[in-house]
């Protein structure tokens, strides 16, 4: 038990609906269903020696994420989160745990219960299972770009045949990224070509398409690597909320390229 281990990044099986990975003090196995809970630990990669967490465990494994994991990724893990707190504060009032996970019988309306967290958290994940509802709309998005504080243009941001794509607009520190759930990796020329021509089609991005091979050559100079798990969490969920909030206040012209996209893609 005072053996260590390396950290390991969370991981969420959309066919168990849970999410596991590793701890310093051990591997963890929790539950992602709001009906159903567990919380589970091994000191060892294997089925062999599980056993169910401790109270001071569950703590210590939402202690240790929530400052690790981004995105997406951070509203679960609220909500698994929120659903132990509220599972503590029934069993404290006598409520067993059928009691509690019992799922809610439709067409009867419950007395309205103000929990603050419990709601935010609900709100969150709704705003993103919205946002996921929109970027699924489209296979391509016209690019959209991110500015800073003082509104200068720092970054590019698109959607292309299914695939997302950020670019760093600072040639001092150019990047060049194809993001998704698990990892990142560098754009090729083709990629590059395909962003530079949907870039070229948008009055508001053109100016940047002019520019971008010239970018893209001092990144690929400097031989840069993908970047690393982390960054490549913070780039994915950057892209898609910025294309999800760029949807809802495109132009005609914005809308009609990202038509035109899937139209070429059937």
């Amino acid at each position: 038990m005072n053996k260590e281990y390396n950290y390991v990044p969370a991981y969420y099986s959309v066919k168990n609906n849970e999410i596991f990975g590793k701890l310093p003090l051990f591997y963890y196995k929790i539950s992602a269903d709001p009906y159903k809970s567990y919380y589970y630990k091994s000191y060892t990669n294997s089925a062999d020696g599980i056993e169910k967490m401790t109270n001071k465990d569950i703590e210590y494994v939402f202690n240790s994420l929530r400052h690790r994991v981004t995105g997406e990724f951070k509203l679960l893990l609220y909500a698994i989160e929120a659903r132990y707190k509220k599972e503590q504060e029934m069993k404290a009032q006598g409520y067993s745990l059928t009691m509690i996970h019992k799922a809610p019988e439709q067409g009867v309306a419950s007395s309205p219960q103000v929990v603050t967290r419990h709601n935010t958290d609900k709100q969150d994940r709704r705003k993103a299972f919205q946002r996921e509802k929109q970027l699924l709309k489209y296979s391509s998005i016209a690019p959209v770009v991110l500015k800073d504080g003082e509104g200068n243009e720092t970054a590019l941001c698109a959607k292309i045949n299914d695939a997302y794509f950020y670019v760093s607009l600072d040639e001092k520190k150019p990047a060049f990224y194809k993001v998704g759930l698990t990892k990142a990796e560098v754009m090729d020329v083709y990629d590059v070509g395909q962003l530079l021509e949907f870039a070229s089609l948008n009055p508001k991005t053109e100016h940047i398409a002019s520019n971008l091979a010239l970018v893209y050559q001092k990144f690929v100079n400097a031989k840069l690597p993908a970047p690393t798990k982390t960054a490549n969490e913070v780039y994915y969920s950057k892209v898609r909320i910025a294309l999800a909030k760029g949807l809802q206040s495109f132009s005609p012209v914005e809308r009609q390229l990202c038509e035109n996209a899937k139209k070429r893609q059937r």
